[in-house]
């Protein structure tokens, strides 16, 4: 789990998350791990304890256009406006638990 979203990794993956502080090439902790699979499933309640995923930052980004458009009938009013939201490609490069 990275903010409010959760996410199903391996060894390996890139994930692309909503922007998290941390230079290029600087390793990221995630210690809210929920679900532990392998030999052995752990199901955490909450979280499974001691278990942590470390990452590195590969790059910052920013995620596909999100249009705003506001209209309101009969009245000649049209506004559009847009933003791009920030975020960080993580490598996945070591599960523990």
């Amino acid at each position: 789990k990275a903010g409010a979203r959760q996410y199903k990794v391996s060894k390996g993956d890139s994930l692309t998350l909503d922007y998290t502080l941390g230079v290029v090439g600087e390793k990221v902790v995630f210690d809210n791990v929920l679900l532990l699979g392998g030999t052995k499933t752990t199901i955490g309640s909450p979280k499974v304890a001691g278990a942590t995923v470390t990452g590195v930052v590969k790059t910052h980004t920013r995620g596909p256009r999100c249009v705003i458009f506001k209209y309101r009938r009969r009245k000649n009013y049209k506004k559009t406006s847009s933003h791009r939201q920030p975020q960080t490609v993580v490598e996945v490069q070591e599960i523990q638990g």
